[in-house]
């Protein structure tokens, strides 16, 4: 079987149901299913960064992704302050995981999914998964 055919369903789910949305619905409704805490620095900055990461999979998260995100913080954060909040945010996540999503975004065979991820590698995932997911709802429109 496929190791991505958790993640094709999941996206052709949002795709049927949420084609309409943003790329920022669409990264918060990844983070709160991926169980980051909402009320917690992480999560904004989080969405931030990911949103960053769409529109540029080449820009860097130090001196890049993670200063401006820190540079719209209240108050601003330094890049060390932001990873740290986005790692615990992940670390939070990795804990309450349900595994049936989990999987979605770190198929079996991938670090994420036997052990806790890196910011990168759980930034990216949801990358992935967004660009994922504008691929199934282009094939949607096509379709309907």
């Amino acid at each position: 079987m496929d190791p991505l055919y958790p993640a094709r369903r999941h996206a052709k789910c949002f795709a049927r149901d949420l084609n309409k949305c943003s790329n920022r619905y669409i990264v918060q409704l990844a983070l709160k299913e991926l169980r980051v805490p909402s009320g917690q620095d992480g999560f904004a900055l989080a969405k931030h960064v990911v949103l960053l990461l769409c529109e540029n999979r080449f820009c860097r998260l130090n001196n890049g992704a993670y200063t401006d995100a820190g540079n719209h913080a209240i108050p601003p954060m330094n890049d060390e302050q932001v990873y740290q909040a986005i790692n615990r945010v992940v670390r939070f996540a990795w804990e309450n995981r349900n595994m049936k999503i989990w999987q979605c975004y770190f198929p079996e065979g991938t670090r994420g999914y036997a052990e806790c991820p890196s910011n990168r590698e759980f930034l990216f995932a949801i990358v992935d998964f967004v660009e994922l997911w504008q691929g199934c709802c282009e094939e949607v429109n096509y379709v309907g």
